[in-house]
């Protein structure tokens, strides 16, 4: 009888996992959140685009790429319309609604200041009389978004107009993650008139994301996904082309 049972488990097992494989997995990114996910000359690239690819590629299922604005990611996620979308910040609530797989990788959620500034940040009491600016929709830190004594400046759409209103002197301090903060400024050629303040507010986990609903999914991505962490030299290569 155990034996009967252990080879309809197995059937089974068989089954459901050919069952994933045969249908097309459809990924969604931020259209504009390099080095990590964005859209150059009609392709995705970006540092989770490319991990992603080589684990979907590993798994060998039917994939698509594609970018949308950051709060269409969330409503198509929220909705069970993609597979996966990229590329989630940690967050208590989000592990509770989605199914979080990874890390991917992690960054520094840093603030950017113009090169001659003497702003200074230790605790984020020291930026209270200063202008900051954000990206609308962006889930920043809970400190952060907690802080109502701060001046958040929220209008900004992405990471270029940020820096570029940091230039301007619209507002006195921008915040973002550095790696993509650091793209942006190299990209506009404007890296020489721009520092990152030396104390990072957190490092932070960035993850894929899977709508409950993909449970089957999420388990086989996350095993594949460990599998090319493990091979350090191939994952680090992955990251290393983007600085």
């Amino acid at each position: 009888m155990k034996i009967m049972l252990i080879k309809v488990i197995l059937f089974l097992s068989v089954l459901l996992s050919g069952f994933v494989h045969s249908e097309k997995w459809l990924v969604a990114g931020d259209v504009s959140f390099p080095p990590y996910v964005y859209e150059e000359n009609g392709q995705v690239k970006g540092i989770h685009a490319d991990i992603v690819r080589v684990v979907l590629d590993r798994l060998k299922v039917d994939y698509e790429i594609k970018t949308y604005p950051w709060k269409r990611v969330i409503s198509m996620t929220d909705n069970n319309k993609i597979t996966l979308s990229l590329s989630w910040v940690e967050k208590r609530e989000r592990f509770q609604k989605y199914l979080m797989v990874g890390p991917l990788q992690y960054g520094r959620t840093v603030f950017m200041v113009k090169k001659d500034s003497g702003i200074e940040f230790n605790t984020l009491k020291d930026l209270s009389n200063y202008k900051i600016g954000t990206i609308s929709g962006y889930s920043y830190t809970k400190e952060f978004e907690e802080a109502d004594f701060l001046d958040k400046h929220p209008a900004t759409i992405d990471n270029a107009t940020l820096i570029s209103k940091l230039l301007k002197g619209r507002v006195d301090v921008i915040i973002g993650d550095q790696s993509t903060l650091e793209f942006e400024a190299k990209k506009l050629r404007m890296s020489h008139r721009i520092k990152i303040l030396a104390n990072p507010l957190k490092v932070v986990s960035r993850y894929a994301v899977f709508p409950r609903e993909k449970a089957k999914q999420a388990a086989l991505f996350s095993n594949a996904l460990n599998e090319l962490k493990f091979d350090q030299a191939r994952y680090q290569s992955i990251i290393d082309q983007y600085r």
